[in-house]
């Protein structure tokens, strides 16, 4: 009986895998189509199969790129069941719940964060900030992406108002970015991944990678933040640190890898310097801040191994 049992459990194990397989491809299918609604049904037919599987991580990634998705347009939308959308909802929170990798290192990002001050919070999700620099270069040459062509320029200023004053010419271009950031957050550019750059030694980088776990969201809500306090005098501010995680390109890994999010290098590699910073921001010396700053403008995240 023993024998049979694995057998037949083998042979589901299969099925389902065979299963996943005709998923992505259709679900290939759709985005060479550039069909956003059979898209967004597709990441969800691939996220159910996949958290039925038991693979909470790509589960994750893939409803979360229909929750994304199908929220992003009127008519996008309209044509989603409500059904879909309400239990997308449900594994969403369950998800977020459960004891992933990413939710244990989000955990301890916002519990270490309590212990700080808050220009030392400012100054951690800076660093994270940076670490974007480079990849949005690249993408910025990309249709629909010329917003990200300014990202170097605010992060100079912002990492600047630290230790120093903005000028007005400085403030609107910021307000200007803040302004044209959002609707690239759920643009109809961003979603067709098509626009994706190559990544030496991997898989390339789609952008809608960054939807992810609300990356771009969650990078907005920071940078609004970081402007307002401008206003107010960013070295006396205090900003949540739910963003500092955002920089181990969890998206991109989850989809591109089929090993789990805390057995990549590259994702340690990250971790240890999330780590880093936390004790680097403790430092009042200017130097060391700015010079991890620097160091971080030119760290070109993700590697493909």
């Amino acid at each position: 009986m023993a024998l049979f049992g694995n057998i037949f459990g083998k042979n589901k194990e299969n099925n389902t895998k065979k299963g996943i397989d005709g998923l992505l491809e259709a679900l290939k299918q759709a985005q060479g189509k550039k069909d956003p609604v059979q898209t967004a049904k597709l990441y969800y037919q691939v996220g159910e199969a996949y958290l039925k599987q038991g693979n909470k991580e790509k589960a994750w990634l893939y409803i979360g790129r229909f929750d994304a998705l199908a929220g992003s347009q009127d008519e996008i939308y309209e044509q989603i069941p409500e059904t879909m959308m309400d239990q997308a909802s449900e594994w969403i929170e369950m998800l977020e719940e459960s004891d992933l990798y990413l939710n244990r290192l989000n955990q301890w990002a916002q519990e270490e964060g309590e212990e700080l001050l808050g220009l030392q919070k400012v100054k951690w999700n800076l660093l994270t900030l940076a670490r974007f620099v480079s990849l949005f270069d690249r993408l910025s040459g990309l249709r629909g992406f010329e917003v990200l062509a300014n990202y170097r320029r605010v992060i100079d200023i912002l990492g600047g108002a630290v230790y120093g004053s903005v000028t007005n010419e400085e403030y609107e271009l910021l307000l200007d970015f803040i302004r044209a950031f959002y609707p690239f957050t759920d643009s109809k550019e961003l979603s067709d991944v098509s626009n994706c750059i190559s990544v030496e030694g991997g898989a390339a980088f789609e952008g809608y990678d960054l939807v992810g776990f609300s990356v771009l969201l969650n990078m907005y809500e920071m940078l609004d933040d970081l402007i307002r306090l401008v206003e107010e005098g960013i070295s006396t501010g205090d900003v949540s640190t739910e963003f500092v995680t955002s920089s181990l390109m969890a998206g991109y890994y989850i989809r591109t890898w089929d090993t789990p999010l805390e057995e990549i290098p590259a994702v340690l590699e990250e971790e240890k310097r999330i780590r880093a910073d936390y004790e680097t921001v403790k430092d009042p010396d200017q130097n060391v801040f700015m010079e991890r700053m620097e160091a971080y403008k030119k760290l070109l995240l993700p590697v493909g191994k």
